[in-house]
């Protein structure tokens, strides 16, 4: 099985194809007049298995735009993440919706929160 950082790697690519701007962990570096219309993703929590014999990977993903996130861009982040071998849309989660005002403005800014998975067994 591929490594997680391997797996990071692979999610960044995948994102690429979706949005020019791809950050992992956070996004501090934006400017003051640029739009918040980015892409996010990072580590998620790690399960055992029940048996105790391997682990399930998590890699959120979190999708920002000013106003609202289009369907077509939920569908197509789904689709090429649920693409890297291995991995697929955690059926344990929600898919999130989390709502804000950007500082200093009055603009909405929406974020869907994905949340995926892969598994893993011992080596």
């Amino acid at each position: 099985m591929r490594s997680l950082t391997s797996l990071l790697d692979d999610v960044y690519k995948a994102l690429l194809c979706i949005d020019d701007e791809v950050h992992y962990g956070l996004f501090p570096g934006i400017g003051k007049n640029t739009p918040w219309n980015y892409i996010v993703y990072s580590r998620d929590n790690r399960r055992p298995s029940r048996n105790l014999t391997g682990s399930s990977a998590g890699v959120l993903v979190s999708i920002i735009r000013e106003n609202y996130v289009p369907d077509a861009t939920i569908d197509a982040v789904i689709d090429k993440v649920s693409g890297i071998p291995g991995v697929r849309l955690d059926e344990n989660k929600d898919i999130e919706y989390v709502y804000d005002v950007r500082p200093g403005t009055t603009n909405v800014v929406e974020m869907v929160i994905l949340h995926f998975v892969r598994g893993s067994k011992k080596q």
